[in-house]
């Protein structure tokens, strides 16, 4: 009888062992993927940042070309009054 309990409480003593390393592990692996969401979510921030960063060049590049082109087409608007006028 005293061997059985025995041997019951080891059996028990390893389950303990057993859940308590899966816990453990479980909680490796959380953080783990939380760190693996951050690094992706910062990489993609970069990107967004280079992407930004584009556009804005370019929404400032178009408006110097939209003034550059609204100076042209007032130029030439006086250039069509003035030949009319002749």
């Amino acid at each position: 009888m005293m061997a059985k309990d025995l041997n019951m409480q080891t059996l028990i003593q390893g389950l303990q062992l057993v859940i308590l390393v899966i816990g453990v592990a479980a909680v490796f692996t959380t953080v783990g993927k939380k760190e693996q969401i951050i690094t992706q979510t910062s990489i993609n921030l970069i990107e967004l940042e280079s992407i930004v960063q584009d556009l804005v060049k370019a929404q400032v590049y178009s408006a110097t070309k939209a003034s550059e082109h609204e100076r042209t087409l007032v130029e030439l608007k006086e250039r069509i009054y003035r030949l009319e006028a002749k």
